[in-house]
C-alpha cells in the first residue's frame, strides 16, 4: 500500500509541476487534470492562512454526500476521507 501511495503522489506531483494552479480564495489553491485517462483533483491548503478552518463531519452530519455537508458549512473544500459501514459509522481509523 505505501508502494502504490507513493507512485500516486508522484505521478501526480509530476503532472502537476507544470500545470497552472487556480487561486480559490487566499490560502487554497486547486487543479483538475484530466488527459489520458487520468483524471485528478489536487488541492493545496495553506493551514496558516488565518481565514481558513478545519472542520470534520460532526456525527449528526453522518451519511450526507459531501456536496451536501460542502453547502451546509459553507466550506470551500471538502473531502471524503473515510470509509463508513451502511449505517454510516466509520470503518477503519476516524477522527473528528
Amino acid at each position: 500500500m505505501r508502494i502504490l501511495t507513493a507512485w500516486l503522489l508522484l505521478c501526480c506531483a509530476t503532472l502537476a509541476h507544470a500545470a497552472d494552479w487556480t487561486a480559490v480564495v487566499p490560502g487554497v489553491e486547486y487543479l483538475h487534470i484530466q488527459r489520458d485517462g487520468i483524471d485528478v483533483h489536487l488541492v493545496v491548503v495553506n493551514l496558516d492562512e488565518p481565514s481558513l478552518a478545519v472542520v470534520a463531519t460532526a456525527s449528526t452530519e453522518r451519511g450526507l454526500p459531501v456536496s451536501e455537508f460542502a453547502a451546509r458549512r459553507g466550506a470551500v473544500v471538502a473531502i471524503n476521507a473515510d470509509y463508513f459501514d451502511e449505517t454510516h459509522n466509520p470503518v477503519g481509523i476516524a477522527a473528528g
